[in-house]
Formats: structure tokens, C-alpha cells, sequence
């Protein structure tokens, strides 16, 4: 987020989660994002983003699952996949 602005917007309570309705402003974007908090300690942790309109829980799950069925249920493909991430 370097050179941007975090604006929060509103929150909202849904259940156990605290939704933060947000924007990320500067170098010519202005995307919406939203957070699903869970308290933690005190405080509270970061559960689930969304951008564009998907939650990358969501996201993630079916990537895993896509993984696995195409490797027959071997973990070992999952653990090379997430270890190649920060090429996502």
C-alpha cells in the first residue's frame, strides 16, 4: 500500500464478523475493499478481503481444491503450488 491512502468508509456488524467497507486511493486507483474482522487478543485480525467482489478465502479454497483434484488428492501438489505463491 506504499504511496496510497486507506479510507474507511463504514463498518458494520454481521455476525461475529466486523465488516470494514474501505477505499485504497493514490497512484490512480481508487479500488474498493472490504474486511471481515474477527476480535483477537484485545483487538482484532484480519479474516477475509475482498476486492472486486470476491472473498479470497473463497478464491483460495477452489484454487486448493482444483489442485488437488488434479493431483488425485496428492498434497505434495498443493505444497509445491503454495510454494510457487508469490508469483500469484
Amino acid at each position: 500500500f506504499r504511496g496510497t491512502e486507506l479510507k474507511i468508509m463504514s463498518t458494520t456488524k454481521q455476525g461475529k464478523f466486523t465488516v470494514i467497507h474501505s477505499a485504497i486511493t493514490g497512484k490512480g486507483n481508487n479500488e474498493q475493499v472490504r474486511w471481515r474482522l474477527t476480535p483477537s487478543g484485545g483487538g482484532f485480525r484480519v479474516n477475509d478481503v475482498n476486492l472486486k467482489g470476491v472473498w479470497l478465502t473463497i478464491s483460495m479454497k477452489d484454487r486448493f481444491n482444483k489442485v488437488l483434484r488434479g493431483a488425485k488428492g496428492d498434497f505434495e501438489a498443493l505444497f509445491a503450488e503454495l510454494r510457487e505463491a508469490e508469483t500469484w
